[in-house]
């Protein structure tokens, strides 16, 4: 494993010719603070961790960094086929996404707005002087519209000022600022200190951003060969899942999805549409909703876990699910259909628990063709789950017990026990 500093400017030159995101990567979820924040901690010199890449040849689906940042994105688009081919070297990025997503869009590319404006990158190259009420020191904002100095167009570092050294390019700015005190009565009327002490500023600043470009002091990689070295697939994804699953990085979903699309590449678009599916009725059910219902289902407990997907076990629950797709489908259309035609669930305020759900579910997939009785039963199950806050705690061991009364081992265990809940669970 190499341990290298590499300047900005490879870094974005790299960025979808080299060096590409793997499928298991979540799309981009910053907010435009946190960018806005990055940036800021850059030019304060704050160190912001080591990016890990992983070389490879291995046919892994390759995804470009979006050239102007979609918040919505469809991620099919940005797939690259032929460096996604096996024999073809590429780079991927394991940890550092949102963080090279944001340089890219700052130094070279765009945000895109809620209308669809390409935004660009500018800034103050006189801030610092003062902490604003956001807690950032240097200012940055990403307009559609031409701004002039003290505002500086990022993206002109790697343009037509790529050749200009900081000294010279900071000396051009200053005297155009002076020219523009001089000549605006208003802004003249500063002293000759605070007049030096924003040319100070601008020297500094301006140092710091060619610095950030072309200095091999502020970024650096950890690669993991696996071209002259031993790092098969499975490996990585072990790492992968390890790297993500603190911070506010990947949650329980997207590293379960990591550590399924080697088995079943197609799961994250079916639980996408599920999700969407379910959410027809203005409900606001996640991604982990669908992923615990399957869980409970085949018997591997609501508990969202990556390490479900991985091993032997993993192999043949991923197997499982898959060739028990179509039935599932069909069931979460069961269950939309029950929520909309017997509960009369129409919005997300009448729902206090989403997890009082997934049993539903359960019983629904083992019982696929209930009787009046029991769905009169589901009904009442639904009602006190929500009326006395059943699942306010312990909500996945709750689950788990419910499935060995209404899951495969008790097909009937809806209209025998679920009257009973209450004292069945000691609740």
């Amino acid at each position: 494993m190499s341990y290298k500093p590499r300047t900005l400017f490879r870094l974005i030159e790299d960025m979808n010719s080299s060096l590409y995101l793997p499928h298991i990567q979540r799309p981009f979820v910053w907010e435009t603070e946190q960018m806005l924040r990055l940036f800021d901690s850059l030019m304060r010199n704050y160190p912001i961790q080591t990016f890990l890449f992983w070389r490879t040849k291995d046919e892994i689906k390759a995804r470009r960094f979006m050239e102007q940042v979609e918040w919505d994105p469809d991620l099919s688009d940005f797939y690259e086929p032929n460096m996604s081919k096996g024999g073809v070297e590429k780079v991927f990025v394991l940890d550092g996404q949102q963080r090279l997503q944001t340089l890219y869009a700052i130094f070279r590319g765009a945000v895109l707005s809620e209308t669809n404006v390409r935004q660009e990158a500018y800034f103050n190259v006189a801030s610092g002087d003062k902490i604003a009420d956001t807690g950032l020191l240097y200012e940055l904002v990403f307009t559609d519209e031409s701004r002039v100095l003290s505002w500086y167009r990022v993206a002109d570092l790697l343009g037509k000022h790529s050749q200009r050294n900081a000294e010279e390019l900071a000396d051009e700015m200053n005297e155009e600022l002076d020219a523009q005190e001089k000549a605006n009565p208003v802004m003249g009327a500063g002293t000759t200190i605070d007049q030096r002490a924003r040319e100070k500023r601008v020297r500094r600043n301006v140092s710091q951003l060619i610095s950030l470009l072309r200095e091999e002091r502020h970024f650096w990689v950890q690669e993991l060969d696996g071209v002259a070295n031993e790092f098969p697939y499975k490996r990585v994804l072990d790492i992968f899942v390890r790297v993500n699953s603190g911070g506010t990085k990947l949650d329980a979903s997207d590293l379960m999805f990591a550590a399924m699309k080697e088995g079943w590449d197609e799961i994250e678009e079916a639980i996408e549409d599920t999700t969407e599916l379910l959410n027809g009725t203005n409900l606001q059910f996640d991604k982990t909703f669908p992923l615990k219902c399957l869980l409970v289902a085949h018997g591997r407990g609501a508990e969202a876990s990556a390490e479900k997907f991985t091993g032997e076990d993993g192999e043949k629950l991923l197997r499982d699910m898959a060739e028990g797709w179509e039935r599932a489908e069909s069931v979460f259309q069961q269950l939309r259909d029950f929520m909309v035609n017997d509960l009369k669930v129409y919005a997300d305020k009448v729902i206090r628990s989403y997890t009082s759900l997934i049993p539903l579910f359960d019983f629904l997939y083992h019982n696929p063709k209930p009787s009046e009785a029991s769905r009169a039963l589901m009904r009442g199950y639904h009602y006190k789950a929500q009326l006395f806050g059943w699942y306010s705690q312990s909500t996945d061991t709750i689950v788990n017990a419910l499935h060995s009364i209404v899951g495969k081992h008790a097909p009937s265990g809806f209209p025998i026990k679920v009257g009973l809940l209450g004292s069945a669970l000691d609740i």
